[in-house]
């Protein structure tokens, strides 16, 4: 008698091939009932060689691995489509940079069994590869509950439904609002600490940072959709909620005050240290929450002087960018919770 499949991993993947082999490997490594699972990737649309390397991995028989093509959806729609297709009436949504702790399958699968009330369990998602961080790298790190990343986050199959007002190329907030609307139909998520997923640094490029600055106009989104829990429970630091959105527009007010005065200075003829002090200094608070990755001895002088540059631009940006969202996503009704 075959054992039935309860829990379905769905893995997003677009140009993946350089993390899969580790996924695939950490996944052959777990502790668990792996015939208990299947492991589901939705290759969403990639030019690179990342649905060869799958069948490669398919090919060897070594895990229930099973491969869904998407056209370029976007993480979240691909995500969905991966849980249209799962077998198990459970799925774990996880990155496909990700890798398993040993652990985590029998975590998951302890849910699994006694989920009690919950309609899905967040796990723990911890920085890897940690002497490859830098001031242009991206970590994601989810160490305690409330955050809900789609990076490592059980749900009921059919609860697997992102909205669609979340953008392809700037995808952003659309594991934030896929929690809200459980929470506000009135389910709880429980956490596991044991359900550990590890994730790297993404590739240090100087771009990366306006990348990310520009993903912010999905934050009026979900402010529209769910109004007390984003300015409440969205990016708390400190029990601050959007403390490193608060320390941009402080960065933007110096730089905006800096410029003027520099016109000023210059119109009268006077010595513009102290605009210019201000413009010097402005960017050090959008780094502040770069530098608290970085390690001391990982930081290269070489860096410091392109760095300072883009958080010049960084602050403007992601305001401009969250500014817009709000004009955007204008009439976005509020979400409408299910009886």
């Amino acid at each position: 008698m075959e054992t039935p499949i309860e829990l379905s991993i769905v893995v997003p993947a677009y140009n993946a091939d350089a993390f899969l082999d580790r996924l695939f490997t950490s996944f052959l490594t777990m502790a668990g009932d792996v015939t208990r699972c299947e492991l589901i990737v939705v290759n969403d649309g990639s030019t690179d060689a990342t649905p060869a390397l799958i069948n490669q991995w398919m090919a060897r028989g070594q895990m229930p691995l099973r491969l869904v093509n998407t056209p370029g959806l976007g993480p979240g729609q691909a995500r969905e489509a991966g849980a249209l297709h799962a077998q198990a009436p459970w799925v774990a949504l996880v990155d496909a940079d990700e890798y398993f702790s040993p652990g985590w399958l029998r975590a998951a699968l302890d849910f699994v069994d006694a989920p009690g009330n919950a309609v899905g369990c967040e796990g723990v998602v911890e920085i890897c590869d940690r002497n490859t961080i830098s001031l242009f790298t991206h970590q994601t790190q989810s160490l305690t509950p409330g955050r809900y990343l789609t990076a490592n986050l059980i749900l009921k199959r059919d609860r697997v439904r992102f909205y669609k007002g979340y953008g392809r190329r700037f995808y952003f907030r659309e594991d934030s609002d896929l929690a809200f609307q459980l929470l506000a139909d009135g389910e709880t998520i429980a956490h596991s600490p044991n359900l550990l997923l590890y994730h790297p640094p993404l590739p240090a490029v100087w771009w990366q940072p306006i990348r990310l600055a520009l993903r912010y106009q999905y934050d009026a989104l979900l402010a529209y959709r769910f109004p007390r829990r984003y300015w409440v429970d969205v990016d708390v630091h400190l029990r601050i909620p959007h403390l490193r959105l608060l320390l941009l527009l402080l960065c933007s007010l110096l730089q905006i005050t800096g410029l003027v005065l520099l016109v000023k200075h210059i119109a009268m003829g006077t010595p513009p240290w102290l605009p210019l002090g201000l413009l010097a200094v402005s960017p050090l608070l959008s780094l502040v929450p770069v530098l608290l990755y970085v390690p001391p001895q990982q930081i290269r002088l070489a860096q410091l002087p392109p760095a300072w540059l883009v958080h010049q631009v960084v602050p403007l940006l992601t305001l401009g960018s969250w500014v817009y969202g709000f004009w955007q996503h204008r009439g976005e009704p509020r979400y409408c919770p299910h009886p």
